[in-house]
């Protein structure tokens, strides 16, 4: 229910809480206005007075407030400290988060069965890492995902320093999937280097990788969890638990209206492979396997094995196009059938999202087991940079240098799009992009969803 003075933790949440309550009382809205900092929304009815306006209470915000209120003149740091105080009176405040949390990953435990999770501390009881793997996640990971983990990190934005691990895999829709993830003050690199290179480099790693990218997906939930990242420890897991349940759900429904036998992104991957080899020439050797001409070079596929020289039917789990020259060589129908593993089928990603993953519930319904949980101290705060913690802005990895824009008119460095020496802005401020020519439009036709050969 939406309540006058109501406190959402997100604007996606407060997007779905809305919707609920119009469902239940049998009224329409429309958005009239959505940014980052504020939201409104009217009834759809013309002589209506309803209306929601929702907004980021900002440290400016404060300072006006106080002012009018009470004609006092605060400035700009004091409403910040104000907001960021009244955040740990909602929230809880960092230090205390790390006392509340064995008990709160004991009841996480108990409410999803399976879940692992570790705290580890320094000889002084003070917090130094923690892990968290729900039970339905790794579950989904052995048992239908392929076996190739991805691995990331981001630096966190509240009091303390330290770093959060992100460990996620990919579901055959090409999807990510998040398995684990942790938080370690300060950031412990040095188990990287302890596993092995072979483990977690996919230049060195000996077995099967799938053709999957191990960078771009854990940025990803990365980039999404930035602003959870300023929350206490506690309801940084929460937020991670949260997230996750709602992953599933939402990938449950969509999986459950699939019909075809392999998933919407490897029918779309097999069907460009389709028409790349339409043109290609089969030639039989023996029993079972053939040679396929691409019009560069020859290749061999053993069509009983299921391997092509080329190997990228191996290493993908997918028919390549030679395998698919052939198939459609000897009347193979059914591509489906030249998927040997079963990732790709719409059975197993039905599977991958089939497991329920349940909240803790608040603090005053928690457990307590017989024997006392250790008691975790919070960690020595280090000196940060002047300033409040940067939420948007990504600090680079270790070794990476920063990037210089380019103008978008000459393509060069060095100034901007105003200060262009080749092409510079009117009097009026037009822009003398017009004499640029065009560089042409891409149009991409529209895939079938039956992967079968006519």
């Amino acid at each position: 229910m939406v309540t006058i003075d109501q406190n959402f933790e997100t604007k996606d949440q407060m997007i779905v809480d809305l919707g609920i309550k119009c469902l239940q009382e049998g009224f329409e809205y429309q958005t009239h206005r959505s940014t980052k900092d504020r939201y409104e929304a009217l009834c759809v009815n013309d002589g209506c007075e309803w209306h929601f306006t929702a907004r980021t209470y900002r440290p400016q915000d404060i300072v006006d407030d106080v002012n009018e209120k009470f004609g006092l003149n605060i400035g700009y740091a004091t409403g910040w400290r104000a907001r960021w105080n009244a955040l740990s009176l909602i929230r809880g405040s960092h230090s205390e988060s790390f006392t509340r949390l064995p008990t709160y990953l004991y009841n996480l435990e108990i409410t999803n069965p399976g879940t692992r999770t570790a705290i580890k501390v320094d000889p002084s009881g003070r917090f130094e890492e923690c892990f968290v793997a729900l039970g339905v996640a790794i579950d989904t990971f052995l048992q239908n995902l392929r076996r190739v983990l991805i691995i990331d990190a981001a630096h966190l934005k509240g009091p303390y320093l330290g770093t959060m691990f992100l460990v996620v895999a990919m579901d055959g829709n090409n999807n990510i999937v998040p398995i684990a993830f942790g938080v370690a003050v300060p950031a412990g690199a040095q188990l990287m280097e302890e596993v092995g290179v072979d483990r977690w480099s996919r230049a060195h790693f000996p077995g099967i990788r799938y053709n999957i990218m191990t960078s771009n997906s854990a940025e990803s939930i990365n980039a999404m969890s930035r602003f959870a990242r300023r929350l206490p420890i506690v309801g940084l897991i929460e937020y991670f638990r949260a997230f996750q349940q709602k992953w599933y759900f939402l990938r449950r429904a969509y999986a459950d209206a699939l019909q075809h036998p392999l998933t919407e992104w490897a029918q779309k991957k097999i069907w460009k492979r389709i028409r790349k080899s339409a043109t290609w020439t089969v030639q039989g050797i023996g029993h079972n396997i053939w040679e396929v001409n691409d019009h560069r070079r020859d290749a061999k596929v053993d069509m009983s094995r299921g391997i092509c020289d080329r190997r990228q039917w191996q290493m993908s789990g997918l028919p390549c196009g030679h395998a698919i020259a052939v198939a459609k060589a000897i009347d193979l129908r059914d591509v489906s059938q030249l998927v040997p593993v079963p990732y790709y089928k719409t059975d197993n990603y039905k599977a991958t999202y089939s497991g329920l993953i349940y909240p803790v519930g608040p603090p005053n319904t928690w457990q307590s087991p017989e024997v006392p949980l250790r008691t975790v101290l919070p960690p020595i705060v280090k000196k940060r940079r002047v300033g409040r913690p940067s939420v948007n802005a990504r600090r680079p990895s270790h070794g990476e240098g920063s990037s210089q824009r380019k103008c978008p008119r000459c393509n060069e460095n060095g100034h901007k799009s105003d200060t262009c020496p080749l092409f510079p802005s009117s009097a009026s401020g037009s822009s003398q992009r017009s004499t640029l020519e065009p560089h042409g439009t891409i149009v991409f036709d529209s895939l079938d969803q039956e992967i079968r050969f006519d």
